[in-house]
């Protein structure tokens, strides 16, 4: 008799999601981790003594109803944000602020960023519908589409065109055709470019990464949020995940990476472990990178040789390095951006490189200069931090290209100063507590390190 029924590699939200329905079903289910923790990129972690941080998503996308209705989503506690994000290109341009309430959003746009602006973002809204229903986003309990399923989506020759785009176009295509002045509208054409591109090895002019500004831009209904924030952070949800798991019966082992996915006869046999140990099963899901799995945990032997070929062009390396401060004091902006004071408008502020600059620095990584994003997860969150202390977090876009290594750069901590100090000239006051900075990324396959061109920074205070 087999060890278990099932067994999960990977313990990120949908390794733990593909858990929990199997043991819910009512098979005796193992989920293993190579990780000291679940969740992945859905984490929400104590780096420092005295606070959590979420160590790389920090919202929730919107989610088909069905999936949050089965897996409960939709019974997470939110955090009501008038401001969701602030976007800036930091040249003295107005912000752009993304309010929750759409038609304050609207009005926003239309008040400062004038009518061009607001006709550009409902073309792209419009313009993703039909991508939406060509991934099937929302869909649930069904595969992936094929071409000619993709093109049956389109009801009219603009939603065919809007395939095309999905398929074959470049972020930087769509955003010319609706947002056309790169002056006016640099931080909303910016915010759109990193949106798309950020955890991919592309660039916003790369073919085919307009899939991914789609994918982004995709809602539901008209009446869905485009985010949520989760109370506890982004951590909640897997949390909430691995409750669902661990009460159905399953059983999540960490540190337990797999090194062979075995095969008998043709059929799948069990694992074995990093250690040599064996554990026997008859179905594998594997819920991590598909290049990983296909290339280095099944026998070449088992797999036709055109099945691997095409799992080798897939470059799944990493793209941003991750710093997180801790701050003596909450910094102060300056003119001529006095109103990110506000405390409402620092959940989160992004200064942003526009999509030139971003396929620029993509294309030459190793001498780009990084765009900070700011944000403030315990303005909204005081229980996730301690009393006296404030938190900073950089994020920089673009790894080292030419490298596939897992190392930390070794000018790592000469870059957090640089990093730093680009911070305090925008906002004097951001200082970093001596000898309390860290650096990491999310666990991903092949992850990568280097001069990036997105800086992300996350400033808190509590009462």
């Amino acid at each position: 008799m087999a060890d278990y029924d099932a067994i999960v590699i990977g313990a990120g939200h949908n390794g733990l999601a593909a858990s929990a329905l199997l043991a819910r079903a009512g098979m005796r289910t193992l989920c293993l981790e190579a990780g000291r923790y679940a969740g992945g990129m859905a984490s929400t972690v104590e780096l420092f003594d005295g606070y959590r941080f979420e160590i790389a998503g920090s919202l929730q996308f919107p989610t088909s109803a069905v999936v949050s209705a089965e897996l409960g989503l939709d019974t997470l506690p939110t955090i009501d944000l008038e401001v969701m994000s602030v976007s800036l290109r930091g040249v003295g341009d107005a912000p752009v602020v993304y309010y929750s309430d759409p038609m304050k959003m609207l009005a926003h746009l239309g008040e400062v960023h004038g009518a061009d602006a607001v006709a550009g973002m409902a073309g792209l809204m419009a313009w993703s519908l039909a991508p939406t229903r060509a991934l099937g986003r929302f869909d649930a309990g069904r595969g992936p589409r094929s071409l000619d399923e993709m093109y049956a989506c389109a009801a009219t020759e603009s939603e065919r065109a809007a395939i095309d785009d999905l398929l074959f176009g470049s972020v930087s295509d769509v955003l010319d055709r609706y947002l056309p002045d790169r002056d006016k509208h640099g931080a909303l054409r910016g915010m759109l470019a990193f949106l798309a591109v950020n955890t991919t090895y592309r660039g916003p002019e790369t073919p085919g990464s307009a899939a991914a500004l789609a994918y982004g831009l995709a809602v539901p209904d008209e009446n869905a949020m485009l985010m949520k924030k989760l109370a506890g952070g982004i951590g909640a949800l897997t949390e909430h995940l691995q409750a669902l798991f661990t009460a159905a019966g399953g059983e999540l082992r960490l540190r337990s990476a797999v090194e062979r996915i075995c095969v008998d006869s043709g059929r799948i046999s069990g694992v074995t472990l990093a250690d040599g140990t064996s554990i026997t099963a008859p179905v594998v899901v594997s819920a991590i990178a598909a290049d990983t799995t296909v290339t280095e945990l099944v026998d070449p032997e088992v797999l036709p040789a055109e099945v691997r070929e095409r799992f080798t062009h897939v470059d799944h390396r990493g793209s941003y390095l991750q710093m997180h401060f801790a701050l003596d004091g909450a910094p102060v902006f300056e003119a001529p951006y006095e109103m990110l004071n506000d405390p409402e408008m620092q959940a989160a502020i992004g200064l942003f490189s526009t999509p030139e600059e971003l396929q620029q620095q993509w294309q030459d990584a190793r001498r780009a200069s990084c765009r900070p994003i700011r944000r403030s997860p315990s303005r909204s969150r005081p229980h996730t931090i301690r009393r006296w202390l404030r938190r900073g977090n950089t994020r920089p876009r673009r790894s080292r290209c030419g490298s596939r290594s897992n190392s930390p750069h070794p000018d790592t901590e000469r870059r957090r100063r640089r990093w730093a100090g680009a911070s305090s000239r925008r906002s004097p006051g951001w200082h970093p507590i001596s000898n309390a900075g860290s650096s990491g990324t999310p666990p991903s396959p092949r992850a990568t390190w280097g001069p990036c061109s997105a800086l992300r920074v996350a400033t808190t205070a509590t009462a």
